[in-house]
């Protein structure tokens, strides 16, 4: 069985660093010139689009596995929140990379829009996996991918809180 993580930190981690990436596209299409209104528009309408998408498939998709998911086996290891948050950090190294190429196209608040549409829906599937948590007495869990740029759509499991503060 592979590792697996608290879902909580990487959605915490990932929905920040999103919204910076995605802002910090915002910010790099305004500070090259381009007219404030073929900004914030293309942001506005590209973070809405595909904060609808992320919602749709990933967020409805998690909160269905999280709610009838039953522990890992007893051997299960769990990563270590160190290294969950330093894979995090290795997907907004991607988002950063490509934000930076988008710059001098011009097209870095709509790249910008994107990223931060679906930061913004980790960070509300973030506050409602809290509550769940906090309601259910449980950690939610999935495992580690492959790859740091592995799919969200990986097994899920819960393990009792008391049992998940023994891990950290």
């Amino acid at each position: 069985m592979r590792p697996i993580a608290q879902v909580q930190t990487e959605l915490r981690v990932e929905g920040v660093g999103q919204l910076a990436v995605g802002v910090g596209g915002l910010v790099a299409a305004l500070a090259i010139g381009v007219p404030t209104a073929r900004a914030v528009v293309p942001f506005a309408v590209a973070a809405l689009v595909l904060a609808g998408v992320q919602f749709a498939i990933m967020t409805r998709w998690l909160r269905g596995e999280a709610a009838s998911a039953g522990p890992p086996s007893a051997d299960a290891e769990v990563e270590l929140a160190a290294h969950t948050v330093r894979r995090s950090l290795i997907k907004l190294v991607l988002f950063l990379g490509v934000l930076v190429l988008m710059v001098p196209l011009g097209l870095s608040g709509v790249f910008g829009g994107v990223v931060a549409g679906i930061g913004a829906v980790d960070l509300g599937t973030s506050l409602w996996l809290d509550r769940q948590e906090a309601a259910r007495g449980v950690t939610v869990y999935r495992e580690v991918g492959a790859s740091p740029f592995s799919g969200g759509r990986r097994t899920i499991y819960t393990r009792p809180t008391s049992a998940s503060t023994l891990d950290t």
